[in-house]
């Protein structure tokens, strides 16, 4: 690599992405690592568009902002196109979120604060929008200072061909957080970084990224006209200013959201330093959250009418314009500093005779004879928890038998039926006598059955499904089941839970790949020729694996195959974090292919609905070994 980038040495491969692959560099003439990332020569055929986006590199180059990663230079060398810039040691958001699942509101609204002030400072000094900001794009070095990184390199986004891109699985993750004007290929301006944003703050507290579905066309299709969940139904201990923020950032139109990164500034900093926002009141405005303006919160400032004469003492000098929230907290301020009302010697007599009025009364009260209440029995809880449940004794106790039966040597009681059995050799019957009436006991469902109404043959035939990898059959008879009109709402609710539980099963192969991308460049033990060896992850483009790998002799070896080569096996190992009952689902069905009972034996109680039928399918292919008497 030397040769063809003079002045660098040490070159050391530490990332591979769509546009680039980044190098890890030793710079002579200055002594310093440094990081050079080198366009793919697919992205740099055009050269028009090629020096558009060098000259938006250098733009980019000239700013200097602490958490912006500087560009030291933008460079071509005999047809390579490349970045030299500072190296940062740390870890990407995405990463984190991979690794711990959804930060605090905190933490995120301390990243997101730095990143505005970064994006700021690019649309303010140069004009540049970044285009592609995603949890990839924004690191955290050594000492958790924030650093964005891409900036101007995202021009690029705009040369790849739709095809290009949903072919190339490295993209996933990227175009999730675009704003529905560049999913529409339209003209952006600062306010489509915010969308982005927005979408990157939504991904950091609720640990869900949005709009993941499974090609980038539905996902561009999703962005411009679909919501995602309210971040409070996911994480309801997030603040409703939060939400807020989130929701004005996410707007589908541009116009509706911030005006410029100043304003949006305002409110982030507020949301981070505990305080909330009010909901802003545009007419006709669609977000991306799902019922995002009004869900949640139980009196908002937003519901506020301010009188046309407090809306008169509030008017701003002339020139200035004014917010929504701005307007509502003076409005606010003025209410509670306006004590002037009722005047106190009107207010001090009302007082007292009211106190005197609820004394009155409650002397009263008392005075009056104890009323004779007829207070029924108590009658027995429906209780769910096993742990409550009457255990029935080591032996039976025989129960009180109605005066005019006959004793008996042996016999049995049928509680709840009336019943007294006879133990005979066969050659009487049951007699039969009604005792007492008794109250009915509430029936109790055990915690499975109460739990999950969901019909037995429905798992039974969705189970059968997925374990055949059928996952479009099993999806379509969950939503076949789910569009019954015999249903009742508990049981529609169950449903809606198992199709989600299904649809993310059905991602099995998604979830591979994902793991796959997040590994290139690490070691992983996968089975090559048959033979389990360490390889290195070199590329994931489509369907296709790159790996490289020592046969222990001679130079390392390297082999490209297709994901469905892959053992189920090494599948199994590549899911990530078994975190979640579609995850542990997904293993069971890849366990149960290569044979690995053991273990399917040890997630199948962990699959939600599909547990009972799981274990009995583990069981029914391997059973446990029976345990072996203890010799006499």
């Amino acid at each position: 690599m030397q040769n063809i980038i003079p002045g660098f040495d040490r070159f050391e491969q530490v990332g591979e992405g769509l546009f680039a692959v980044v190098w890890k560099a030793h710079q002579v003439s200055l002594d310093r690592t440094v990081a050079i990332k080198i366009i793919k020569p697919q992205f740099t055929s055009n050269i028009d568009e090629v020096r558009a986006f060098i000259n938006e590199a250098r733009s980019s180059a000239k700013l200097k902002h602490h958490n912006i990663i500087q560009v030291y230079d933008v460079a071509e060398q005999e047809g390579i196109y490349y970045f030299v810039m500072e190296y940062v040691a740390g870890s990407t958001v995405y990463k984190m979120l991979q690794d711990e699942g959804a930060m605090s509101e905190k933490k995120a609204m301390k990243i997101v604060s730095d990143v505005a002030d970064a994006l700021d400072e690019a649309w303010e000094k140069g004009s540049l929008i970044h285009r592609n900001i995603s949890p990839r794009n924004i690191m955290m070095d050594a000492d958790s200072s924030v650093k964005l990184a891409d900036l101007g390199l995202a021009k690029l986004a705009d040369f790849a061909s739709a095809s290009d891109q949903a072919s190339n699985t490295q993209f996933r993750g990227l175009y999730n957080y675009i704003s529905p004007e560049q999913a529409l290929r339209t003209k952006l301006d600062a306010r489509s970084d915010m969308y982005s944003l927005g979408a990157c703050l939504y991904h950091m507290v609720t640990g869900e990224m949005p709009f993941d579905v499974y090609t980038p066309s539905q996902i561009l299709n999703s962005i411009t006209k679909e919501t995602i969940p309210n971040p409070k139904d996911i994480k309801p201990q997030l603040s409703q200013g939060l939400v807020r923020l989130i929701s004005r950032l996410m707007m589908k139109d541009p116009k509706n959201r911030y005006r410029n990164w100043k304003e949006a500034i305002k409110d982030i900093k507020k949301i981070a330093a505990g305080h909330s926002i009010a909901a802003p009141q545009i007419p006709g405005a669609i977000s991306t959250i799902d019922g995002a303006m009004t869900k949640g919160a139980t009196a908002p400032l937003s519901n506020i009418r301010i009188p046309a004469s407090a809306a008169v003492r509030v008017q701003p000098s002339a020139g200035s314009a004014m917010s929504h929230t701005e307007i509502v907290e003076k409005y606010e301020k003025m209410k509670a500093s306006s004590g002037r009302g009722i005047p106190s010697f009107i207010r001090l007599p009302f007082w007292i005779g009211l106190s005197l009025f609820w004394a009155y009364l409650c002397v009263t009260m008392l005075s009056l004879p104890p009323f004779e209440y007829d207070i029924p029995k108590p009658f027995n809880s429906v209780i769910l928890d096993d742990s409550s449940r009457a255990k029935p004794p080591r032996t039976p106790a025989t129960p009180d038998r109605p005066k005019n039966l006959p004793e008996t040597p042996a016999s049995t009681y049928q509680p709840g039926t009336g019943t007294t059995t006879e133990k005979t050799n066969g050659d009487t019957k049951p007699e039969e006598k009604t005792p007492e009436k008794q109250p009915e006991k509430p029936v109790v469902e055990p915690p499975s059955v109460a739990a999950n109404k969901l019909d037995k043959d429905l798992v039974k035939a969705v189970a059968d499904s997925l374990m055949a990898e059928k996952f479009d059959k099993a999806l379509a008879v969950v939503k076949k089941a789910q569009e019954a009109t015999n249903v009742e709402a508990t049981v529609k609710a169950d449903i809606e839970s198992f199709k989600k539980l299904v649809t993310d099963v059905s991602k099995m192969n998604s979830a591979v790949e994902r793991y796959l991308v997040d590994s290139i460049g690490n070691e992983l033990i996968m089975k090559v020729g048959g033979v389990n060896r360490k390889v290195t992850v070199r590329a994931v483009i489509g369907n296709n694996i790159n790996i490289e790998y020592s046969t222990g002799a001679g130079p390392p070896q390297t082999s490209t195959f297709q994901m469905s080569a892959l053992e189920p096996l090494d599948k199994a190992k590549l899911l990530g974090k078994l975190n979640t009952p579609s995850k542990n689902a997904m293993k069971f069905i890849l366990c149960m292919k290569g044979k690995d009972y053991e273990g399917a034996r040890d997630v199948a109680g962990k699959c939600g609905p599909l547990s009972d039928l799981f274990r009995s399918e583990v069981e029914a292919k391997n059973p446990p070994p029976e345990p072996k008497e203890k010799p006499e």
